[in-house]
Formats: C-alpha cells, sequence, structure tokens
C-alpha cells in the first residue's frame, strides 16, 4: 500500500507528472510517479554530496582513504540516476498506464542505493563508518513509498548487507 507524500511533487518534469496525473484516473499512479521522481532528485543531491565529501576530506583534510574508489561510487550514483531519469520519462510517455514497471522501478532504485551505500560504507570506514546510518534514513524511505512486507524485506537486507561488511573485514 501506498502513502501519500504531498511533497514529493516538486519533481525533476512537473510538466510530465501533471500531465500523467491528468491522464491517469488512478490518484496512486502519480503518487508512484511523484514519488520516484522525489527519489531521482534527492539521488542527485546524494550522488554531489560523495564527490564534494570526498573531496572535503581527500583535499582540505587531506585524510587517508581511499578516494579514488569513492569518487567512484558517486560518480555511479550520478550515472544510474541519470538512467533512472530517462526510464521514468520515457514510462511517462507511454501511452499505457501501468503500475507494474513504475514499482518495479522504486525497487530496484532502492536496491541500487542499498548496494551503493554499502560499497560507500566499506570504503569509508568499514563498521565503524559514519554513513551506515544512512541506511535508517532509506528505511523510512521505504516504509513510505511501499508495503509494509516490502519495508520489513527491505530492513533485514539492510541488516544482512551491514553484517556481510561487518563479516568480510
Amino acid at each position: 500500500m501506498l502513502r501519500p507524500y504531498p511533497f514529493a511533487v516538486m519533481t525533476m518534469n512537473s510538466a510530465a507528472l501533471r500531465d500523467a496525473a491528468q491522464s491517469s484516473s488512478a490518484p496512486i499512479e502519480t503518487e508512484l510517479v511523484s514519488s520516484m521522481t522525489w527519489l531521482i532528485n534527492i539521488r542527485w543531491l546524494a550522488g554531489f554530496g560523495v564527490l564534494g565529501a570526498t573531496w572535503v576530506a581527500d583535499i582540505l583534510l587531506r585524510l587517508p582513504l581511499p578516494a579514488l574508489a569513492l569518487y567512484g561510487v558517486g560518480v555511479l550514483i550520478l550515472i544510474y540516476n541519470a538512467a533512472f531519469h530517462f526510464i521514468v520519462r520515457w514510462l511517462l510517455r507511454n501511452e499505457r498506464r501501468d503500475l507494474h514497471p513504475f514499482d518495479f522501478l522504486t525497487k530496484t532504485q532502492i536496491g541500487c542505493d542499498w548496494l551503493a551505500m554499502t560499497a560507500l560504507i566499506h570504503f569509508s570506514g568499514g563498521i565503524a563508518s559514519p554513513a551506515i546510518f544512512y541506511f535508517f534514513f532509506h528505511i523510512i524511505i521505504a516504509a513510505i513509498l511501499l508495503s509494509m512486507r516490502a519495508t520489513y524485506l527491505y530492513a533485514a537486507m539492510a541488516a544482512l548487507l551491514v553484517g556481510a561488511v561487518s563479516l568480510l573485514e
């Protein structure tokens, strides 16, 4: 069950979202599309944030860290976010409105974010990394956007990913 997320209407492509809302008889589709585009907008900030934080830690603070790997994670976030951006635009142009691709894409976005976060945690200090707390943020997002069952699955996956980082180090 999807929950309302009213401030998510500020999207990367508000004209396309308005068109989707007007052409759709189901408000749940509009909600899902707006939530998906909200995730994409936030991810732009996250990708550039990783790059900026890595630059500050590497150049200004001269901390010993694998800067190249961290820059790679930031660039990877921006690349897959651009792909999601174009996929959402393509889905919005599609005449047939089906929720399954949007739902699948939302879950795929969260999964990609969690893999990127796991890499970020690994390269920024492992189990002692302060980035580990970003999993809580993503569990909250999953709880807002997805069903209760999916939220529990994502929470379990977060625990497994953090446990895997701990065991592998």
